[in-house]
C-alpha cells in the first residue's frame, strides 16, 4: 500500500509548516537528552551483579547451554547500550544514515536479550524515539511518526502508562520528544495529547524530579511545555496556554530548562490575550536575556498550527463528495498519545490506512488542498505499518501470535 504523493525522498510539495521547526531544536533536544546523566533505560551498561532469568536461585550450577543463553543475553544488553549511544552521538554530528543503522541494531539487541520486561520495553521505547528524531533531521515525515508511534506503544503494550516513577519519567521524556515529532509533522492534536501526558507525569513526580537532578526536568518540560503551549495558543485557548506557561515558567525559575524561552513565551500570549500590562516585564526580561527571544515566540505565534487529521478528513470528504462519518469517528473519537492507540479496533488498521490513502490521493489529483492531503497521507503511514506487522505475523504462520499482538496493543 502506497500513496502515489507520498516519497520518503521527497519533500518537494510539503507545506511551510511541515519544516517549520529548527533542526537546531530538535538536535539540540536530542542532545540534552542523551546528555550524561539522564534518566534513560539504556544510558549505562548493565550493572555486573545484575541477576538474570537463567540465573535465578534454585537454578543449579547449571548446564552449559543455560549460562551461554545468559551470557548471550547479558552481551546483547551491553551491546544495545553501546549502539544507542553511538547512535545518539552520531545524531549530534548529524551522521544521519550511521546514527539509523546504530539505533536499528540497537533495538534488535534489545529484543535479542531475553523475554521482554518492563525495562527492556521502555528501552526499546526510547531507541524509537530518538530513531523518530533521525527521520526528522533527515525529512522523512513518514518514518518520523512511524516510529514515534511504535516509541508510545513500547511503553503502552507493556502496560508502562501507569508506572510510578523513575519509569514513568522515562515515559514522559519519550513523549516529549514524540510530542516535538508530531508538532513538526503530524496531527497538532496529538502533538497537544502527547505534550500533556508529558508535562501531567512531571507535576505528578516533581517530588522525585525534584530530589534527582538527573531527571532532567528542564528539557523534557521545556519540550513538552512548548508544544502544548503553542498549539493551545494558536487555537486561542488562553487559559491552558497560560498555564502551561506557568508551569514551565516555574521550573525555568528554578534553573530547569530556558529562561529567556520561557519569559518570552509567557510575555507574548499574555500580550495576545490582552494582558499587555502582565506581559511587560516578561518581555523586558526576556530581550534582556536573549534579544532574540520576542521576536521567535512572536514569529511561532504568528505561524499557528496546520490542520488537525479530524478537520483533514471532514475538508476532503466535502472536496471529493465522499461519505467520511464513520471514518472520522474512528480516528478521532478517542484521545491517545499514539495514532494506533486512537482506533477502537486495531484489526481494522489497513482499511483505514486504505481509506485515508485514498482520500489523500484523490484531493492530490483534484488539485484540493494541499496540506489536508498532506496530513492524511502522513497519517495512513503509522497504520499501515501496523497492519503489516500484524499480516506479517499471520504470513509467518502465527495467527496466534498476531491475535496476542492485538491483544498486546488493545490492553493499553
Amino acid at each position: 500500500m502506497k500513496c502515489e504523493l507520498f516519497s520518503e525522498s521527497s519533500s518537494a510539495w510539503a507545506p511551510r509548516w511541515v519544516k517549520r521547526l529548527p533542526a537546531k531544536v530538535i538536535r539540540s533536544a536530542v542532545r540534552n537528552a542523551t546528555a550524561p546523566g539522564t534518566v534513560s533505560v539504556l544510558a549505562s551498561p548493565p550493572c555486573p551483579g545484575r541477576r538474570y532469568m537463567l540465573h535465578a536461585e534454585g537454578n543449579p550450577a547449571g548446564s552449559l547451554g543455560a549460562r551461554q543463553v545468559a551470557y548471550d543475553e547479558r552481551l546483547n544488553e551491553q551491546l544495545a547500550s553501546l549502539l544507542y549511544s553511538v547512535g545518539s552521538s552520531q545524531i549530534g554530528v548529524e551522521l544521519i544514515e550511521e546514527a539509523l543503522a546504530s539505533l536499528e541494531e540497537s533495538e534488535l539487541c534489545c529484543r535479542r536479550s531475553g523475554p521482554t520486561s518492563p525495562q527492556s520495553a521502555a528501552g526499546i521505547g526510547d531507541v524509537r524515539a530518538h530513531r523518530a528524531t533521525v527521520h526528522s533531521l533527515s525529512g522523512h515525515p513518514a518514518g518520523a511518526l512511524t516510529d514515534a508511534d511504535l516509541a508510545v506503544e513500547a511503553y503502552v503494550g507493556a502496560g508502562l502508562q501507569a508506572a510510578e516513577p523513575p519509569l514513568s519519567l522515562d515515559f514522559a521524556r519519550v513523549l516529549s520528544m514524540v510530542a516535538v515529532v508530531q508538532a513538526q509533522h503530524g496531527d497538532p492534536d496529538q502533538a497537544l495529547s502527547c505534550a500533556e501526558q508529558a508535562l501531567s507525569r512531571y507535576q505528578d513526580a516533581i517530588d522525585t524530579v525534584g530530589s534527582d537532578p538527573g531527571a532532567h526536568l528542564g528539557y523534557a518540560t521545556g519540550m513538552a511545555a512548548e508544544v502544548a503551549s503553542r498549539i493551545e495558543a494558536a487555537q486561542g485557548n488562553w487559559d491552558h496556554a497560560l498555564a502551561v506557561d506557568g508551569f514551565a515558567l516555574s521550573a525555568a525559575e528554578q534553573g530547569w530548562g530556558d529562561l529567556a524561552g520561557a519569559l518570552a513565551r509567557t510575555g507574548v500570549h499574555l500580550r495576545a490575550a490582552g494582558r499587555p500590562d502582565e506581559a511587560a516585564p516578561l518581555l523586558a526580561r526576556a530581550a534582556q536575556l536573549a534579544p532574540d527571544a520576542v521576536p521567535a515566540q512572536g514569529c511561532i505565534l504568528a505561524d499557528g498550527v496546520p490542520v488537525i487529521l479530524g478537520e483533514a478528513i471532514l475538508q476532503a470528504g466535502a472536496a471529493l463528495g465522499e461519505p467520511v462519518e464513520v471514518l472520522h469517528r474512528a480516528v478521532t473519537a478517542d484521545e491517545s498519545a499514539s495514532v494506533t492507540g486512537r482506533l477502537p479496533h486495531l484489526a481494522a488498521a489497513a482499511p483505514y490506512a486504505r481509506r485515508l490513502d485514498h482520500l489523500a490521493t484523490g484531493l492530490w489529483h483534484a488539485e484540493g488542498a494541499q496540506d489536508v492531503a498532506w496530513r492524511l497521507a502522513l497519517e495512513s503511514r503509522p497504520l499501515a505499518a501496523l497492519a503489516g506487522h500484524l499480516e506479517e505475523l499471520a504470513r509467518e504462520g502465527h495467527p496466534v501470535a498476531a491475535a496476542a499482538e492485538l491483544r498486546r496493543l488493545t490492553a493499553g
